[in-house]
């Protein structure tokens, strides 16, 4: 095992730990105190693995708060936002490619700091939009259409508020994608029915990275490099590159599965519609992904709220374009340069 496999297995047990101290802990005490501890924490973990290079990431949420105070919930701000972010990651990359550092640095939570604070930046445009909208309804007694309910932001969220979910600890490294409101809610599920089905995503987690440990012990990535391979007949390297690619997704879902257990045990992923089930933070649906067949069962499985975010933050925004054809090849595009980004980082 390498040092950056470690590295994430530490992060990820943490995360999963510090869920249990604020399940027993904190879910009485007030917002304030629960911000603090996401702060305090997520800081720790940050400084811990990556040292000063820690003020990256908070360097990067002061521009952005500062373009939200300045420029107010208007389009020049979500533009601004938007290419400073993509802007910054990438500098961060090339940099790392121009010194040909493999491990673990700080572009790797800035890659899912990057995604949250664009649609940070897009939530509050809609939510001022959305009020706009009510006010011209009630004048003119005219129904018009509200922007991403669901995720719209009616009030202007603190610097305390960014950075708590910015560094909050089961999604700091690699996500998922969450929304600020999760995060601002005085949950009432938090001391009812937590512990089964996180238990439950953690150790499905540990499942899965038990058989890339176990896998790519003996089926290392960098055997497609060797004569061996070279040697093999076609149907035989179509068959070996199957089974590596299906080992090496099974460290991308066991973080995403032990986060998504740490987020339930914050309180934060039971579905408003269904209080039986804790889908909200979902980022791979197991069985779906074990058993589709298709292109469009992957996208709906794997990666769930980074397809989610390419679907809101950036498909639906390219209407003006006039052209689905135009809109997918660019929602594509970025979606690849992400997944190449975590593909590269990971």
């Amino acid at each position: 095992m390498d040092s950056n496999q470690m590295i994430l297995i530490k992060l990820f047990i943490s995360a999963y730990i510090l869920g249990i101290i604020y399940q027993l802990c904190l879910t009485k005490q007030s917002i304030r105190v629960k911000h603090f501890y996401n702060i305090s924490t997520g800081l720790l973990i940050s400084y811990f693995n990556f040292g000063i290079q820690t003020g990256h990431s908070f360097i990067t949420c002061m521009i952005i708060w500062s373009t939200i105070r300045l420029f107010g919930a208007t389009r020049l701000m979500v533009a601004l936002n938007c290419i400073f972010c993509m802007s910054y990651l990438l500098c961060g990359y090339y940099d790392k490619y121009v010194n040909d550092v493999h491990e673990i640095t700080w572009t790797m939570p800035q890659c899912v700091l990057t995604l949250s604070l664009m649609a940070l930046s897009f939530d509050i445009y809609d939510g001022q939009r959305n009020l706009k909208s009510r006010k011209q309804c009630s004048n003119d007694k005219k129904t018009l259409p509200l922007m991403n309910e669901d995720t719209a932001l009616e009030r202007m969220p603190t610097f305390i508020e960014i950075i708590s979910k910015i560094y909050f600890p089961p999604i700091f490294l690699i996500g998922p994608q969450i929304i600020l409101i999760l995060l601002n809610l005085e949950n009432r599920y938090l001391n009812h029915g937590n512990w089964k089905p996180s238990i439950l995503r953690f150790f499905s987690g540990i499942i899965y990275l038990s058989i890339f440990q176990i896998g790519n012990l003996y089926w290392p990535t960098r055997f497609l490099l060797t004569d061996d391979f070279k040697s093999m007949g076609l149907l035989a390297k179509l068959s070996c590159i199957a089974v590596l690619n299906k080992i090496t997704l099974c460290k991308y879902i066991s973080g995403w599965l032990i986060s998504e257990g740490a987020c339930i045990m914050y309180g934060i992923a039971r579905n408003p519609l269904n209080t039986h089930q804790h889908d909200r933070c979902s980022n791979v649906s197991i069985f779906h992904f074990e058993t589709t067949a298709t292109f469009r069962g992957i996208i709906e499985s794997f990666n769930i709220t980074t397809n989610q975010f390419a679907m809101k933050y950036v498909y639906k925004r390219l209407r003006f374009l006039g052209s689905k054809m135009l809109s997918h090849l660019f929602t594509l595009f970025f979606s690849g340069f992400m997944a190449w980004f975590c593909h590269r980082l990971l």
